[in-house]
């Protein structure tokens, strides 16, 4: 599950719940501006650093609960295929 805390550690109530797929754990990528990556619910999810959900990208098929993000933008998820993504500035 995703939480949010701010800097004292006190819960963000307002930060949205994402449950990872059952028997799996997935991973958080944090970029340089802050925006959060993970796969929830077989979806690939971006987050500003306050939980406010940025964009979204349904993983339909079968995609593990992993991917790369590299420094140069690009966001590969490994499956039946492998997907891409391009993240704009």
């Amino acid at each position: 599950m995703l939480y949010g805390f701010d800097s004292q550690g006190n819960d963000l109530e307002n930060f949205p719940r994402f449950l990872t797929d059952a028997g799996s754990s997935s991973l958080l990528a944090i970029d340089k501006e802050e925006t959060i990556y993970g796969i929830f619910e077989r979806t690939i999810r971006a987050f500003d650093s306050t939980g406010n959900q940025k964009w979204s990208f349904d993983l339909a098929g079968s995609y593990g609960n992993h991917f790369a993000l590299g420094k140069n933008g690009i966001l590969e998820i490994p499956g039946e295929k492998l997907i891409v993504l391009k993240i704009a500035p």
